[in-house]
């Protein structure tokens, strides 16, 4: 079996649900399946992350050896049961489309814009409204000890 032909079944299995990771529970009797080996061959380590974390998979239900630490579990599994007839593979999502610069910036100008709008209309029309907000405004900068 090619190197294609072993990531085109562990695909298809992820796909389909069939092939999933999780931890081991149990490190000093759970077993492969496949294979009959302890899921995590390591003591108790002295101090940490002295040795891989305890996890293997699972297809069919079945839990195997990790396929980074030992492949040849799950490809041998894999290749002896395939995905039973019409099951159906998860759906790809579609693409997003990438934004245009230009429709980028008309969004970033309208957002702008109605934000200027309304700081706009949260303003006096009269002369002795517009001098007075000048007026607080030149007071806060003044109080705030800036420049």
């Amino acid at each position: 079996m090619t190197d294609n032909e072993k990531i085109n079944l562990r695909n298809e299995a992820t796909y389909s649900r069939r092939l999933m990771g999780t931890s081991v529970t149990d490190p000093a009797t759970e077993k492969c399946h496949q294979c009959g080996e302890l899921l995590h061959p390591y003591p108790k380590p002295e101090y940490w992350m002295q040795y891989p974390l305890p996890e293997c998979c699972i297809i069919d239900g079945l839990k195997m050896c990790e396929p980074f630490r030992k492949p040849e579990c799950a490809d041998t599994y894999l290749a002896g049961h395939p995905a039973p007839a019409g099951e159906q593979k998860m759906a790809k999502m579609p693409a997003k489309k990438a934004k245009t610069a230009v429709e980028r910036d008309t969004e970033r100008g309208a957002k702008r814009d109605a934000e200027a709008a309304a700081v706009a209309a949260s303003m006096p029309v009269d002369q002795d409204g517009l001098l007075a907000v000048a007026k607080e405004c030149v007071e806060l900068y003044n109080n705030a000890g800036v420049g």
